[in-house]
């Protein structure tokens, strides 16, 4: 496992439904709960490659109850804040 440290907090946002969060950064890790669509999180700068399951890419995130987990780094999209289209728009 390799891991890649940073010394920033930047705001993140799920892009997928109810995605596992784990205590440690590889597939058979516990779940400690998971993210809904469109919520908000802190991407801590930490990186992590799971060489046991495909090189997936996890990433450390600070939860918005300041618990400190791991999430597949394709599930998030950071630098992000959420929104809402308030009008109808042509979205492709």
């Amino acid at each position: 496992m390799e891991v890649k440290k940073a010394e920033e907090m930047i705001p993140a946002v799920c892009i997928w439904d109810r995605i596992s969060v784990r205590q440690e950064p590889f597939r058979g890790a516990a779940v400690v709960t998971r993210l809904n669509l469109g919520e908000q999180v802190t991407y801590l700068g930490i990186s992590s490659i799971d060489t046991t399951y495909r090189n997936q890419v996890y990433f450390r995130i600070c939860l918005s109850d300041q618990r400190v987990a791991w999430v597949p780094a394709f599930s998030l999209v950071t630098g992000a804040s959420p929104a809402v289209v308030k009008e109808e728009a042509a979205v492709y």
